[in-house]
């Protein structure tokens, strides 16, 4: 599963279980978000995969 999620406000997607890669707007890699971290998409938008 991949999803793209655009905003143009400030965002925080909250891992609650598992891990979660990815990648925000403007950086070329994915990084892991294991659960109980957050991301914080500063008006941006968000690229997410399955682990």
């Amino acid at each position: 599963m991949k999803y793209h999620g655009s905003t143009d406000a400030a965002e925080r997607m909250e891992i609650i279980a598992g891990s979660c890669p990815v990648r925000l707007d403007g950086h070329n890699s994915f990084e892991a978000f294991a659960a109980g971290r957050g991301v914080q998409a500063q008006g941006s938008g968000t690229n997410a995969r399955e682990a």
